[in-house]
C-alpha cells in the first residue's frame, strides 16, 4: 500500500526549517520525493530529504539522519523556481521506526513556502 506524506511550512528569510513526519511503524520503500517551488523562489530555497531514527528537528543546522539526495547526486539538495520536481528513489527500509525529515535552507531575503510530499510503500502484506 502506498502512502503520501505531506510536508508544508514557511521558512523565514535567511533561515532554516526542519519538518518531520510521524513515526513510520512498518518496513517501507521510499518511492518518490516531490517538492514544489513557488514563483519568485529564484532557486534560493534548498531542500534536503533525510531518513532518521529520531524525530529531532533542530532550529538551525541540518537534522540528524541520512541525507538521501546526498547519497546519489552531485548536489545534496534540490532547488527550483515556479516548478514542481519529481525525484524517483526506490530505497528499501526493512526496519520500522523511521522518521522522514525535510530540511529547508532559505538564502533569500524573503520567506518562502515549503510545499513537498514523499511517497512511501509498505513492505508488509
Amino acid at each position: 500500500m502506498k502512502q503520501t506524506i505531506i510536508f508544508s511550512g514557511t521558512c523565514a528569510a535567511n533561515s532554516e526549517l526542519t519538518l518531520v513526519s510521524k513515526r513510520i511503524e512498518f518496513p517501507f520503500n521510499l518511492i518518490k520525493f516531490v517538492p514544489s517551488f513557488a514563483l519568485g523562489t529564484n532557486k534560493t530555497l534548498q531542500l534536503k530529504l533525510y531518513i532518521s531514527k529520531d524525530k529531532v528537528a533542530p532550529t538551525t543546522g541540518t537534522p540528524s539522519g541520512i541525507n538521501i539526495l546526498g547519497l546519489f547526486g552531485e548536489d545534496p539538495y534540490v532547488i527550483g523556481d515556479d516548478e514542481q520536481k519529481s525525484l524517483d528513489l526506490l530505497i528499501e527500509y526493512k526496519d520500522s521506526g523511521y522518521y522522514i525529515k525535510v530540511y529547508a535552507n532559505n538564502t533569500d531575503n524573503f520567506g518562502h513556502t515549503v510545499d513537498t510530499f514523499v511517497i512511501i510503500e509498505s513492505l508488509e502484506d
